[in-house]
């Protein structure tokens, strides 16, 4: 099955099964009706009985296999007229039985469109979000990457792969951290819900490594790490020192002046 493809699930529902049922009241015959659904929450074998006057075999079945071994069971016990989905009609028709198929009605159709909408316009916003997300990660030029409390990368940006794997186009997410950074102690951050910060060498680079816990809706889902290369961070500090000169925003006067 495709992961990327959301399934809708068309129900059936209590009055779709006695439309059918009422279709073959003249033809099942003192024996009954055998009934074989999925779902066998959606009717009660007794009050269907009462009111339709049939006598009622109800049967789940999930699987092909399932429904042919029902459709053996009841007609063992003389059932020669069934009510169901579509597996089952093809296999009555092989077998020389009477059938009639569930079919579905509007009301139930309207709701799985409403369903497949609603479905459809969520995963738009999760995949705008995501795709965001995955936007600001690698306009920064630090390392970025989330771990989830299980040390399993779920999210980095390109940064990081190249840092980490040595490939920009290597995806790090389903890694374990402590095949890609050994040192971190981030069971230690998702327990104490604290900020660290320290300055280690990774892949040969020394870097500022800051692991943050990383929270959703108050629940505490994994932790931020972020790595600055620390040549960098020179580099940055002296153009901000030769700008603040060239503003004269420095010192003038030492304490031996004093």
């Amino acid at each position: 099955m495709n992961a990327a493809i959301h399934l809708v699930e068309i129900s059936i529902s209590g009055s779709d099964l006695i439309t059918a049922l009422w279709k073959c009241r003249d033809a099942s015959g003192s024996e009954g009706v055998g009934i074989i659904v999925t779902d066998p929450s959606i009717c009660d074998a007794n009050m269907i009985r009462d009111l339709t006057g049939i006598p009622i075999y109800l049967r789940q079945a999930e699987n092909q296999d399932q429904v042919y071994a029902a459709i053996e069971e009841l007609s063992s016990k003389g059932i020669r007229t069934f009510v169901g989905g579509l597996t089952m009609c093809q296999r009555c028709e092989r077998l020389g039985y009477r059938y009639v198929h569930i079919k579905t009605g509007d009301g139930a159709m309207a709701k799985a469109i409403g369903e497949a909408v609603a479905a459809a316009r969520s995963l738009n916003k999760e995949r705008t979000r995501a795709n965001l997300v995955a936007t600001l990660l690698n306009k920064t030029e630090d390392v970025m990457f989330v771990i989830n409390r299980a040390g399993k990368v779920i999210a980095a940006n390109v940064q990081a792969s190249a840092l980490l794997l040595k490939d920009a186009l290597l995806t790090l997410e389903g890694r374990d951290i402590g095949e890609l950074y050994s040192k971190a102690n981030w069971e230690e951050i998702l327990r104490t819900q604290t900020i660290s910060e320290s300055i280690d060498t990774i892949r040969g680079q020394l870097m500022l490594v800051t692991m943050a816990p990383l929270t959703v809706d108050t629940e505490s889902v994994g932790v931020l790490f972020t790595c600055r290369n620390i040549e960098a961070l020179r580099e940055t500090e002296q153009k901000i020192r030769k700008e603040l000169s060239k503003k004269g925003l420095v010192a003038h006067y030492r304490f031996s002046n004093i």
